[in-house]
């Protein structure tokens, strides 16, 4: 017991404190996290309403905030993408509380879903271990039972209690590559701290496109042209295999998360919308089970506005990605023109104002 005690205070001063947090490898989950937080209290707050955009990688690389507001050519409103790789409803409910812990700051929310329909990933987001490794700087001793509880699966709990309880122990990783290279961690935070913000905000887009890359739905395969390589081709098979195949259904926790987002902002003047992203290069892969009843509850519930389903359909073609999930940089032009051109005036309507502009069937 008194090992244990010694140990929490140790873990509370260096980890706890935040003073680890900062040397946190800017590229990993709970540095990238970190860097939207502190990218958010550096930028003064604006004098037009504030649009934040909320997603994982595919609003990372498609969604340019900088580049919206290029193409609206307009200072009414104001983009700030919080994307972070491998983000689920999750993690984006402890991000939006660090952000915005009084719930006023922007004028519009919006929380991208890589499809409306709850049988929309293979994977049961509820038990996603991967989840933890995001939270470190977000939850407290507070927030213990919510985090440990909402793993339905009882072999998570430990892992997510020791996490909760000992932030050194969800740092682990971190740490033991920062005591490997200190030097260059030092100098890669600095560098992202002095530059990342600008880094992201000019990054365009990939190149790279999938023009001789089909799907086969028959043998649910893709089809290659010549030129594409064999590392290529493995790579992309393994993509593949990761979003296709039987689904699950994931309703309960969509509305578990979506609802603690909802109820947080239930008094506040800010505007949620839910959007559903480009889903991939071959829309066959994505064929919906017909089940998006958590957006249908939601949508009308008059608390969230839900964007048309079919908005992006159309850029859902080889030419617009780079992989099988993510735009590239002629996708992500037209991905953000759209998407800005769509919330610019939701940001801007009174609060009080209709709910829904469509909703998934």
């Amino acid at each position: 017991m008194l090992g244990f005690i010694v140990f929490f205070l140790f873990d509370t001063a260096v980890f706890r404190s935040g003073l680890y947090v900062a040397v946190t490898n800017p590229e990993s989950y709970a540095g990238r996290v970190h860097a939207h937080f502190l990218w958010s209290q550096q930028r003064d707050a604006p004098a037009a309403p504030e649009i934040l955009i909320l997603g994982d990688s595919r609003v990372g690389e498609g969604f340019s905030a900088w580049g919206a507001q290029a193409l609206l050519a307009s200072e009414s409103v104001r983009f700030f993408n919080g994307a972070v790789p491998g983000a689920t409803l999750r993690v984006m409910n402890y991000i939006l509380r660090q952000l915005d812990p009084l719930a006023r700051r922007y004028a519009l929310i919006a929380l991208a879903l890589p499809d409306y329909d709850d049988e929309d990933t293979p994977e049961d987001l509820a038990n996603r271990q991967l989840d933890l490794v995001f939270l470190p700087d977000l939850i407290g001793l507070r927030d213990c039972f919510d985090v440990v509880n909402s793993f339905p699966r009882h072999a998570n709990h430990t892992e997510a209690l020791a996490s909760c309880l000992l932030k050194g122990y969800a740092y682990r990783r971190d740490v033991q590559e920062f005591l490997g290279a200190p030097w260059t961690r030092l100098r890669d935070v600095g560098r992202w701290r002095a530059h990342g913000y600008h880094w992201l905000g000019v990054y365009s887009g990939r190149n790279e496109q999938l023009g001789d890359v089909g799907y086969d739905e028959a043998s649910q395969s893709l089809v290659y042209g010549p030129s594409v390589p064999e590392p290529r081709r493995n790579a992309l098979q393994s993509e593949l295999s990761g979003v296709s195949g039987r689904r699950v259904s994931n309703r309960d926790y969509r509305l578990r998360w979506l609802g603690e987002i909802v109820s947080r902002y239930a008094e506040s003047p800010t505007r949620l919308v839910l959007f559903q992203v480009p889903r991939g290069p071959f829309p066959a892969v994505f064929k919906r089970a017909g089940s998006p009843e958590a957006v249908r509850q939601l949508a009308a519930s008059g608390r969230v506005q839900v964007l048309d389903e079919h908005l992006f359909e159309d850029l859902e073609r080889p030419e617009l990605f780079f992989d099988i999930l993510h735009l590239n940089a002629g996708g992500r032009r037209l991905f953000t023109e759209r998407l800005a051109k769509e919330l610019e005036p939701l940001a801007l309507r009174p609060a009080a104002a209709g709910a829904s502009t469509g909703t998934a069937r």
